[in-house]
């Protein structure tokens, strides 16, 4: 599949086919390994009222699966795994990717945290080669914590981020984009990364390089693609 099919795949998932669970304690999808059997991952809510909303899945060459998801409340377990969030009621939303093995045995659990009445969004995610995963985001507070990494976007506005995980669930590089509504990522066999997106403002940039939208005056949208190296550095 080519990469701007993926980006496509994604835009058309994030827009059209929503799937979700909203119970303070879930399951994931049953998912059938062979015609003999299956297995399924356990998602508790550790907050009295909180809540997982499971948004998109993918696979690597080795057949492990990541599940990203959107959750609200103080933190959510999965497996050993606790996920915390900055926040201290249901009024916000904050991202968390799980991955397990292709048997479904839980591997590892890395989540967002940022200011109360701010959330977090997913536009993309897509795994390399080499198992790592690239991971296409927005939010909208005034920071964004992933690990030790700290977003910070004065804007208040929505700020897309692009960040990378490695096969063991570290956290390589995450940076801001700019002021965008993201809609997918690809990704090709030399980790080169494929975003896409829209943008209101006059401008927006990836490093050197500055796109114009064509109405100055902010009330319609321009579409743009970008590229990254697998360092996070537009090309």
């Amino acid at each position: 599949m080519s990469i701007f099919n993926n980006i496509l795949n994604h835009y058309l998932m994030r827009n059209t086919l929503f799937f979700t669970i909203f119970l303070p304690i879930c399951l994931f999808h049953y998912l059938p390994a062979n015609a003999q059997g299956g297995w399924k991952l356990g998602i508790t809510s550790t907050s009295t009222n909180g809540l997982f909303d499971e948004y998109q899945f993918t696979s690597d060459k080795s057949g492990n699966l990541f599940v990203a998801g959107l959750f609200e409340g103080d933190s959510i377990k999965f497996g050993p795994s606790i996920i915390y969030s900055s926040g201290y009621d249901n009024q916000y939303q904050q991202l968390v990717i799980v991955k397990t093995d292709s048997s479904g045995n839980y591997q590892w659990a890395v989540g967002t945290s940022g200011p109360a009445n701010s959330f977090v969004d997913l536009c993309g995610m897509e795994p390399d080669d080499s198992g790592n995963l690239y991971i296409h985001g927005g939010y909208n507070g005034s920071s964004c914590t992933i690990d030790t990494f700290i977003l910070v976007n004065h804007s208040l506005q929505i700020m897309d981020f692009i960040m990378k995980l490695s096969p063991s669930g570290n956290v390589l590089w995450a940076k801001n984009i700019g002021i965008a509504f993201g809609n997918g990522l690809g990704v090709d066999g030399a980790g080169n990364v494929y975003i896409s997106g829209s943008f209101k403002y006059s401008t927006i940039w990836f490093g050197a390089i500055t796109l114009y939208n064509t109405d100055f005056t902010g009330a319609t949208a321009d579409i743009f693609i970008a590229k990254f190296d697998r360092f996070g550095t537009p090309i």
